[in-house]
């Protein structure tokens, strides 16, 4: 872990969020360790920000990770610039950083980790906070946690 990363993330909450056309994914994270928090209504934009802000603030997040679909090779995709644009709304009302993590295959992977631990189809839509997870846990192995 470098000194950098060390005085901005070091003991601070980190929101995760892995946004989508429907739902929104949210989880905590601090230190390396991350938790699922909820999903949100992806089709008011603005209600989703307000929960990402009301999370950031009454944990006092450093910053908020956003996952980014870029394709594959890591090109540009639709929903990353559709990504792009919201992280920049949410960015103009937050006041901390928004940083972006490349979130290719999160949402299999959260997938998968849900149907392995039983989870019942109905409560599947748990899986973009898991995912947001996922995003928030690439973020801190990225930082060195």
């Amino acid at each position: 872990m470098t000194q950098d990363t060390e005085s901005k993330f070091n003991n601070k909450f980190v929101v995760g969020v892995d946004f989508g056309d429907v739902t929104t994914g949210l989880a905590l994270g601090k230190n390396g360790a991350v938790t699922p928090v909820r999903s949100v209504t992806s089709k008011d934009e603005m209600f989703a920000v307000q929960q990402i802000l009301r999370l950031a603030k009454e944990n006092k997040a450093s910053a908020v990770v956003v996952g980014l679909p870029l394709s594959i090779d890591e090109k540009e995709t639709k929903q990353s610039l559709e990504v792009r644009r919201f992280a920049k709304i949410l960015k103009s009302r937050l006041g901390i950083p928004v940083i972006f993590v490349d979130e290719f295959g999160s949402t299999n992977e959260a997938e998968e980790k849900a149907i392995d631990s039983g989870l019942p189809q109905k409560s599947r839509k748990k899986v973009d906070s898991i995912s947001a997870a996922l995003i928030l846990k690439r973020f801190f192995s990225d930082e060195g946690f």
